[in-house]
């Protein structure tokens, strides 16, 4: 019987043996402070990737000055009439005219071609390529235009720091087909290519030519000055 407000102490377990075959009081337990944190498996390294080429940034928007009259080593001149878009219009010493779209492409009288194709070449920027046909009737050429480098070149203008742009020209159909190569050393500076080379590819021998002299446009006087000189006394 318990006594009111006395607190009966809890019975104590009796311990028992253990049955047979069971298993002991910590059995199946692991004792975690003496298992070591667990570890993720390294997983296998992936080869390297090769490293991606290195594209140079060096790029340059059309840029041709009107006027400028090349006069190359094979004899001659070439002026820049016009500039539009990026359209260079050239007339030569026999006045000669020839629309060059994006500088470096001379299409055939009444040729149909992508112009959007050959425009997507400005601005140039080292590595750029495009691609593009040239049709006349029956006849089809395609065109890969290239910026390959920058180079100083030295011609007898004087050194220049150009993009070397490359045309080839292949006939598409039967017969032979051998692959023109034009290349053009741009000169952003002097507003003008200085140097041109054609590499026929049929065996004939390449032809080369480079800007003996360079004429530059004289300036166009200002409002300011066309005033004084009106203006000042005879």
């Amino acid at each position: 019987m318990r006594s009111l407000g006395l607190a009966e102490a809890e019975p104590k377990p009796v311990a028992r043996p253990p049955l047979i075959g069971a298993p002991a009081p910590n059995a199946g337990r692991i004792a975690t402070a003496s298992v070591p944190a667990f570890v993720r498996p390294t997983p296998p390294q992936a080869a390297p990737r090769p490293a991606a080429p290195v594209v140079s940034r060096e790029t340059q928007a059309f840029r041709f000055d009107v006027g400028t009259a090349v006069f190359p080593t094979t004899g001659g001149v070439l002026t820049t009439e016009q500039v539009d878009g990026v359209d260079l219009v050239t007339v030569d010493a026999r006045h000669h005219r020839v629309i060059h779209p994006a500088a470096f492409f001379e299409p055939h009288e009444g040729a149909q071609y992508d112009r959007r194709a050959v425009e997507r070449f400005w601005p140039i920027a080292l590595g750029k390529r495009v691609r593009f046909v040239e049709t006349v009737g029956t006849e089809r050429w395609l065109h890969v235009m290239s910026a390959v480098r920058a180079e100083t070149v030295s011609v007898p203008a004087g050194n220049f720091r150009t993009f070397v742009v490359e045309r080839t020209m292949q006939r598409i159909g039967g017969g032979p087909r051998p692959l023109a190569t034009y290349t053009y050393w741009y000169a952003p500076k002097a507003g003008a290519i200085v140097k041109t080379e054609l590499r026929p590819g049929d065996g004939r021998p390449a032809i080369a030519e480079e800007a003996d002299v360079i004429g530059y446009p004289l300036p166009r006087p200002s409002p300011a000055s066309t005033g004084a000189l009106s203006s000042a006394p005879p």
